[in-house]
């Protein structure tokens, strides 16, 4: 984990409100942790540093209270009796709990266990209120004839626009999530252990059935240090996912590098979630197409 990384998990390696660097041994236990996973865990730690800080309780150490974590499942849930903009459904505050046990876990710290049973009541509480609020409608999936609207329209528009209508054929064929993808950087060294590159596709050229492998090291349903394998098979077709790899190690020029990824002003860039996501929505909306 580069120091890049660590600045962006600032909430989770604090010990409360105060600033902590991590020792060696830190950095080795959040490797343990798929990168989404300590993200969502630093999301949670700032959600309740916000609420500590609403509370004009700052600065603080933990371990949190036991009334510390009834009161900020009051504070960030639904109830009856107000309305506020940190308002979150039950099942989120759920996830922030996650997030908060492993904090203190980071720290040695000793989370109020005894919590649980009064915890799952405030939140069964809050889970009915939010019942009663409009939920947002399911976004529309997305089919082939979509699909091709997207890759007709990033064709020749740049080598960002490449990269990405190949690495959108690939997630559409392989039932990839756009995550396993992708990289956290930019630009800059990758972490191997967790990134897909130019190696993990095997053979380099389909074999005699038109089969192609990606062997993924990021992905969510595997256990930390397991790899998932995709399979893509040539089709005839202009939104062939082989096809699209093809052309990314062509890219490549054989080095071994980010998959997903374009040269720009004499280096390498790699495709990051977020820059993926806004193009396709800016698109979807430059055509109409909002829903998906």
């Amino acid at each position: 984990m580069s120091s890049t990384d660590l600045t962006k998990l600032s909430a989770f390696l604090a010990n409360g409100s105060t600033p902590r660097t991590p020792l060696p041994i830190d950095v080795h236990y959040l490797n343990g942790f798929k990168w989404n996973t300590i993200v969502s865990y630093n999301a949670a730690v700032k959600k309740f540093m916000k609420f500590k800080a609403d509370k004009g309780e700052i600065p603080f150490a933990l371990p949190a209270t036991a009334e510390d974590i009834y009161q900020f499942c009051f504070w960030a849930g639904r109830n009856e009796f107000q309305q506020t903009t940190q308002e979150v459904k039950a099942t989120t505050i759920e996830k922030y709990l996650y997030g908060i046990q492993a904090w203190h876990e980071y720290h040695s710290a000793q989370y109020p266990k005894e919590t649980k049973t009064k915890v799952n009541t405030l939140l069964k509480s809050s889970a009915k209120v939010d019942a009663q609020v409009l939920t947002k409608p399911q976004k529309a999936v997305v089919h082939l004839k979509h699909l091709l609207i997207l890759v007709d329209g990033l064709s020749g528009k740049g080598e960002k626009e490449e990269a990405i209508k190949d690495l959108v054929v690939t997630a559409f064929w392989g039932m990839a999530r756009m995550a396993e993808l992708t990289y956290k950087n930019d630009s800059g060294p990758i972490p191997k252990a967790s990134s897909l590159l130019t190696s993990e596709v095997s053979p380099a050229q389909p074999d005699q059935r038109g089969v192609m492998n990606l062997t993924l090291r990021n992905a969510k349903t595997c256990a930390p240090g397991k790899t998932k394998e995709i399979q893509l098979r040539k089709l005839g077709m202009k939104l062939c996912p082989v096809e699209a790899v093809g052309r990314r190690l062509a890219n490549a020029k054989g080095v071994d590098t980010s998959l997903f990824g374009f040269q720009a002003n004499g280096k390498r860039h790699h495709l990051t979630r977020n820059v993926v996501v806004a193009a396709i929505k800016k698109f979807w909306a430059d055509n109409n197409l909002e829903g998906l």
